[in-house]
C-alpha cells in the first residue's frame, strides 16, 4: 500500500468515526432527556438500548388503562422494563406493602444486531425473588429477545414467559431450584431459516409481525 492509499484509508475510517460520533451525540441527548417524550434508557451500550426502545413501543401497544412502564437501572440484572400501576390495595395488602406502586410485569430484554458474528445473547438471568414470588401477587415475567438488522431496526422479535424458560433451562440440564443463567445463547439469524440455539422453538414465539405492526403507527 502506498502512501497515498494509506491517507485516503486513514480519512475514511476518520470520517466515518465523526458521522458515528454525530448519531452517538444526537442519540445520547434524548436518552439523558425526559423519559415521557423520549422512551428510551440512558447507557453506553446502544443496541441495547435500541431494543428496549422498540419493547417499550410493543408494551405500550397492549398497556390496560391506568398502567405505565418503568425502565430498570444499570444495577439491575433481572429486569430491564417493568409494567406498574398506581397501588393496587388488594394485591399490596397480600404481599404487605403498600407504599410502592404494583408491578404487573417484569421484561428482561435482549438484543443482537446484524453486526454481531455469532449473535449471542448476553446471560440470561432467571433466578431472582422477584421471578420467585411474583407470580403469587399475579406479576408477569417475560424476555424479549430483539435482532435489529443493518439499520438497527427491528427484524426479528420473540417472546419467552417463565415457565417456558424454565423448561428450556432444565432441558439443558441446568438445576432450576438454585441460582442460574442461560448461558451462550444465539439469537436466529432471521435471514437464515433454522438458526438460533437448539430448545428455544424460536418460530413457536415469534412476534416480529406483531412489532412491526405496532411500529408502522410511527
Amino acid at each position: 500500500m502506498n502512501k497515498n492509499q494509506e491517507k485516503e484509508n486513514v480519512a475514511k475510517v476518520v470520517d466515518a468515526i465523526q458521522n458515528y460520533a454525530t448519531a452517538y451525540k444526537a442519540l445520547n441527548t434524548l436518552q439523558i432527556g425526559d423519559k415521557k417524550a423520549f422512551p428510551i434508557p440512558i447507557g453506553d451500550q446502544k443496541t441495547g438500548c435500541i431494543g428496549e426502545f422498540y419493547s417499550y413501543l410493543y408494551l405500550a401497544s397492549i398497556l390496560e388503562q391506568g398502567q405505565r412502564i418503568d425502565f430498570g437501572e444499570h444495577s439491575q440484572k433481572v429486569w430491564d422494563l417493568k409494567v406498574v400501576k398506581d397501588r393496587d390495595e388488594t394485591i399490596e395488602k397480600e404481599k404487605g406493602d403498600s407504599n410502592k406502586p404494583t408491578v404487573y410485569h417484569w421484561i428482561q430484554v435482549k438484543t443482537v444486531s446484524a453486526y454481531a458474528k455469532f449473535r449471542t445473547l448476553s446471560p440470561i438471568h432467571l433466578k431472582g425473588e422477584l421471578i420467585e414470588n411474583g407470580d403469587s401477587f399475579g406479576t408477569r415475567f417475560s424476555l424479549y429477545v430483539l435482532h435489529l438488522n443493518e439499520r438497527l431496526s427491528p427484524d426479528g422479535f420473540w417472546i419467552f414467559e417463565k415457565d417456558t424458560l424454565y423448561q428450556i433451562a432444565r432441558n439443558r440440564g441446568l438445576n432450576t431450584k438454585e441460582k442460574f443463567s442461560l448461558k451462550g445463547i444465539h439469537c436466529p439469524d432471521p435471514q437464515t431459516p433454522g438458526s438460533g440455539s437448539q430448545n428455544f422453538e424460536w418460530d413457536k414465539y415469534d412476534k416480529t409481525g406483531e412489532l412491526l405492526k405496532v411500529l408502522s403507527r410511527y
